[in-house]
């Protein structure tokens, strides 16, 4: 099972600060571009 991943859109004000915020949107942005595969073991 994956963990739900928050939408951009439920950061009205953009994502948090600091760490946390930033992997978010590292996360967001692999997923939004169909990259998830990159991560998965052949």
């Amino acid at each position: 099972m994956e963990p739900v991943i928050p939408d951009k859109n439920e950061f009205h004000k953009g994502f948090p600060e600091g760490k946390l915020g930033r992997l978010l949107q590292i996360v967001y942005e692999i997923k939004l571009n169909g990259l998830e595969y990159l991560f998965k073991p052949k």
